[in-house]
């Protein structure tokens, strides 16, 4: 999902009824099924006259965030999904770095030195740079020793 779908996504959110909402069901009323915000006001109303055709009220906003919703879960959910491998990715690379220093401690203090130390991949930064700069050059007078 791009930044422009999620600001897109997060106005139409705004501009809809407040939540949290829930899904009513009446029985034996002129309003069978129903949204209604948490105060109890009605966000949607569906409601079937006596031809049996059915009639449903909701404002423009919220229609808008209604469909919005449902196209961007996708999205949403893939990328919580990437997010969560991630970060589990994440937590094994600590408990690795954790191992090797409990191991070695002398070899993962030259580790950390080297990865300080050695120039950047192509078109990176060093670790130093990374952190206090914008730029993506890597100037030698400003790396750590």
């Amino acid at each position: 999902m791009t930044d422009e779908q999620r600001q897109d996504l997060r106005a139409k959110c705004e501009a809809a009824t407040p939540g949290p909402w829930d899904w009513e069901t009446y029985v034996g009323c002129s309003k069978p099924l129903g949204l209604s915000d948490e105060h109890g006001h009605d966000v949607l109303l569906a409601t079937t006259d006596e031809d049996n055709a059915t009639h449903i009220e909701v404002s423009v906003a919220d229609a808008e965030f209604i469909v919005a919703a449902r196209n961007a879960l996708p999205a949403l959910l893939d990328e919580r999904d990437e997010l969560a491998d991630e970060l589990e990715r994440a937590k094994l690379a600590l408990r690795k770095a954790y191992q090797a220093i409990y191991s070695d401690p002398e070899g993962a203090r030259d580790a950390i030195a080297a990865a300080y130390s050695a120039p950047p991949p192509q078109g990176q930064l060093c670790l130093y740079c990374e952190r206090h700069h914008e730029s993506l050059e890597c100037p030698p007078q400003e790396k750590p020793k």
